[in-house]
């Protein structure tokens, strides 16, 4: 693995909602959205993860997002850009654009939809890791593709590209996660994707979280790892309770249907669209979200 810096990829990054206004990108709600995050307290920034909708944007856009993100963000935090497309070639594409652009990591999942052999999945990966030099982050979602990287693909790839760092764990598999540092190393990075886990395994299988609710609660989220990391974990845990009690009613739909309305109830983006398929809460769901927030907010 390539030498990293003992701060680097550690920590709480937002994985960023994607704003739009009349159907078109609104940069402008992006880029204050961005400087909103930093300011409450996030140590990174995830561009066009799941909750950024990325199937939902052309190349251009998702392109012109990573450039707002680094030029708003002046690198007070990193910034990590989610590179997967339903192409090898986009992939490639948007992969060689981050690094061109300064990005500091790409993350890389299987297309969704292929159900890819452990070879061909390995074979993507190998083949943007061996485009790039850019630390890369693979992104392990078996709820959004259909199929995981099994351990024995991990291994090859990662000891074949040195610049293959981390792993984001969007399942719930502690095994793995051990299995992980015990064969890449203690400096192999693991950032956490589910709430439920969110500081049990810091730091002794995990370096971090990108979790969506970070959108809502930058600064809280970021605490629950600073007294992971610290053993403070009667603290992490009073901490994770509060985000829990508004993270309960957003996932109600699929994400990032809720956490996207909460945004835009909270002034944060000036709309809650969505592109096709995704749409708004339904009215049931709004009314159980409103009546979360107003207790939040008054306490």
């Amino acid at each position: 693995m390539i030498r990293i810096k003992n701060d680097f990829l550690r920590g709480s990054y937002t994985p960023l909602i994607t704003p739009f206004l009349d159907n078109k990108v609104d940069y402008k709600s992006f880029s204050a959205f961005i400087d909103w995050q930093i300011n409450n307290g996030t140590n990174g920034l995830l561009i066009c993860g799941t909750s950024g909708e990325p199937f939902s944007l052309s190349l251009e856009e998702r392109m012109d997002l990573l450039r707002v993100a680094l030029d708003s963000s002046y690198g007070r935090v990193p910034v990590i850009a989610q590179v997967s497309s339903m192409s090898y070639k986009d992939t490639i594409r948007l992969a060689v654009h981050a690094e061109q652009a300064n990005a500091d990591a790409v993350m890389v999942m299987p297309p969704p939809f292929f159900k890819a052999p452990q070879r061909g999945i390995g074979s993507f990966i190998s083949a943007i890791a061996q485009e790039t030099s850019i630390p890369i982050l693979i992104y392990q979602i078996p709820s959004r593709t259909s199929v995981g990287i099994e351990i024995d693909t991990l291994e090859t790839v990662s000891k074949k590209f040195k610049n293959i760092v981390g792993l984001k764990q969007s399942a719930n598999n502690i095994e793995f996660d051990a299995l992980v540092i015990k064969k890449m190393g203690e400096e192999f990075r693991i950032f956490l994707g589910l709430p439920e886990i969110l500081y049990s395994r810091i730091p002794q299988n995990a370096t971090g979280f990108i979790v969506a609710i970070s959108n809502i609660f930058p600064g809280r989220v970021a605490r629950i790892y600073k007294y992971s990391f610290l053993g403070q974990y009667d603290k992490a845990e009073k901490v994770k309770k509060e985000v829990e009690s508004l993270n309960s009613v957003a996932f109600l739909d699929t994400n990032p249907i809720g956490i996207k309305y909460m945004a835009w109830k909270l002034g944060l983006i000036r709309s809650g669209e969505h592109r096709l398929p995704l749409v708004a809460p339904k009215r049931s769901d709004q009314a159980i979200i409103d009546l979360k927030l107003r207790e939040i907010i008054n306490n």
